[in-house]
C-alpha cells in the first residue's frame, strides 16, 4: 500500500514534442496586421493579376500597332521611290533633238527586225472607236492602280514576299530612270511622217499635258516601258504567290498592256520588250540575294500545281503562305 502511494507521489514526465521544419504552434505568434495588431482575423493580401481576356486584349492591340506603324513606313518608303523617279524623269527631259534622233533610229530598228509596223496596228483599231475609248482608259486608269494593289496584297497576304518585290520595283526603276538620261526617246504618236495618230489627245481622257516639256511628265522617256515591265511583275507575283488556277488570268495583263501602249502610239514595241527584260533580269538578280528570300521553293511549286490539279484546300483565294 505504502509503495503504491509512493509511486503515485513521483511525478511523472511528459514525452517532448519535436516539430521539424516549422515552429512549435504553442509558441508561434501571429504577426501584426497593418495596424499593429495581433494579426488575427487580418484579411489576405491577394496578387495584383491582370485576366485572361484582358491579356489577349493588349497583346491584339500592340501587334494591331506595329503593323500599323510598318504599313506606314512602307507607304513612305515606296511614295520616296516613286517620287524621286518621276523627278529624275522630269530632269531628263529637255533634249527633243536627241529624242527625235533616237526615235527615227529605233522605227529602222524595228522593222530591220521584222517587228510589226505600230502604224498598221492602229490603222485597224481605228476601224471601231470602242477599240481606241477603251485602250485609253486601260492606259490611263489601269497601271498604276494595278500595280498599287499588286503591292498592298503582297504586304498584307504575303510579307515574306515582300522585300523581294519591293527591291524588284526600287531596281526596275533606277534602271529606267537611268536608260531615260542615256537614251531619251521620242514616242510614235510624236514621229512624223507615219501616219501615227495621237489618240488620247484624239479620242481623251490624256495622261499628258497639251506640249512636250510642259507639265512633269517627261514625254520624251519612251523607252523603256515600266506601264509593261511592271504589268509582267505584276503578272509573275500573281502566278508565284497566289493560290488557284484563277491567278493564271493575270498572264493576260502584259500581254494587252503590251497591245495598249502601241497601239495608243505612246510606246514602240521595243519599248515594252525592253522594260520586260529589266524586270526579269531585276527578279533572276534578287533570287539570288538570301536576305530576299521570299520562302518560295520548288516544293511549294509542286504542291501548288498538285493543288491545281487536284483543287485541294490549298487552293483558296487569298490563302497565306
Amino acid at each position: 500500500m505504502r509503495l503504491q502511494c509512493a509511486l503515485r507521489a513521483v511525478p511523472t514526465r511528459q514525452p517532448r514534442l519535436r516539430f521539424h521544419g516549422a515552429r512549435d504552434p504553442r509558441t508561434r505568434r501571429n504577426p501584426p496586421d497593418v495596424a499593429g495588431g495581433s494579426g488575427q482575423g487580418a484579411p489576405k493580401m491577394k496578387p495584383m493579376t491582370r485576366s485572361g481576356a484582358e491579356g489577349t486584349a493588349l497583346r491584339n492591340q500592340r501587334r494591331v500597332s506595329r503593323v500599323v506603324l510598318a504599313t506606314v513606313l512602307q507607304i513612305g518608303v515606296m511614295a520616296v521611290v516613286l517620287l524621286v523617279y518621276e523627278y529624275g524623269r522630269h530632269l531628263a527631259d529637255g533634249r527633243p533633238a536627241h529624242a527625235f534622233s533616237n526615235a527615227r533610229w529605233l522605227w529602222d530598228a524595228e522593222r530591220a527586225l521584222r517587228l510589226p509596223d505600230e502604224a498598221s496596228l492602229q490603222n485597224w483599231a481605228l476601224g471601231w472607236d470602242g477599240w481606241v475609248r477603251a485602250a485609253n482608259q486601260y492606259y490611263v486608269r489601269v497601271h498604276f492602280p494595278a500595280t498599287t494593289v499588286f503591292m498592298v496584297w503582297v504586304w498584307f497576304r504575303h510579307r515574306r514576299a515582300w522585300p523581294r518585290v519591293r527591291a524588284a520595283v526600287v531596281l526596275s526603276a533606277a534602271a529606267a530612270l537611268a536608260l531615260h538620261f542615256a537614251f531619251p526617246l521620242a514616242p510614235p504618236r510624236m514621229l512624223p511622217g507615219h501616219g501615227l495618230v495621237d489618240l488620247m489627245r484624239a479620242y481623251g481622257p490624256s495622261a499628258y499635258a497639251a506640249e512636250p516639256g510642259s507639265g512633269l511628265a517627261n514625254q520624251f522617256a519612251a523607252m523603256p516601258s515600266l506601264h509593261v515591265g511592271w504589268a509582267v511583275l505584276v503578272a509573275w507575283g500573281v502566278v508565284r504567290y497566289g493560290r488557284g488556277r484563277w491567278r493564271y488570268v493575270l498572264v493576260a495583263h502584259p500581254v494587252i498592256t503590251l497591245l495598249v501602249v502601241v497601239l495608243t502610239a505612246n510606246h514602240y514595241w521595243l519599248d515594252g520588250l525592253v522594260g520586260s527584260a529589266i524586270v526579269a533580269g531585276v527578279l533572276w538578280l534578287t533570287s539570288a540575294v538570301p536576305w530576299l528570300d521570299d520562302g518560295l521553293g520548288l516544293d511549294d511549286r509542286l504542291d501548288d500545281r498538285l493543288d491545281d490539279r487536284e483543287g485541294g484546300p490549298s487552293g483558296a483565294v487569298g490563302a497565306p503562305r
